[in-house]
Formats: structure tokens, C-alpha cells, sequence
């Protein structure tokens, strides 16, 4: 289990990162096969996206301060992957 100290570094690399991007997406994998998963990420590293898998809770506090928090908490099913 992470530390305390761990969690707050990684809330705030997060919600640094949600600022500085110019937009963000909530996507569902729910159905897709590994090969797919792997050839989507691929297309987004080439065009120079960031792909991360986040736990709800980290993402709903991430968006607060930011412009993106208008909606996510609509849009974060069980589990979903963060695009950047």
C-alpha cells in the first residue's frame, strides 16, 4: 500500500499534469483486447499523447483545480483510463 507522502506526490504530479494539458479525455477499456490496447497506446505515443490509467478518487481530486473539473464526475465510470 502507498504511503501517505507517495499519495500526495502522485496527486500532485497528476493535477500538474492535468494544467498544463490542453485537454483531457475519460475512456473506457471495458471490451477491448490486449493487441488493441497496445496498438491504441502506440498511436498516442506517436502523436505525442499521454496515456494513464488512474484510480477515480485520484482523478475527481486531480480535476478540482483545474479547468478539466467541469463534468468529469459525470464521466468516471468504474474504471477508466486518463488521455492527456
Amino acid at each position: 500500500m502507498k504511503s501517505r507522502e507517495t499519495k500526495a506526490k502522485d496527486l500532485a504530479a497528476l493535477t500538474e499534469s492535468l494544467q498544463a494539458a490542453k485537454s483531457a479525455m475519460v475512456v473506457s477499456f471495458t471490451g477491448l483486447t490486449v493487441t488493441k490496447d497496445q496498438e491504441f497506446r502506440g498511436q498516442l505515443r506517436a502523436a505525442g499523447a499521454q496515456y494513464q490509467v488512474v484510480k477515480n478518487t485520484l482523478a475527481r481530486i486531480a480535476v478540482k483545480g483545474t479547468d478539466k473539473n467541469n463534468g468529469w464526475k459525470k464521466l468516471l465510470p468504474a474504471k477508466s483510463p486518463s488521455l492527456k
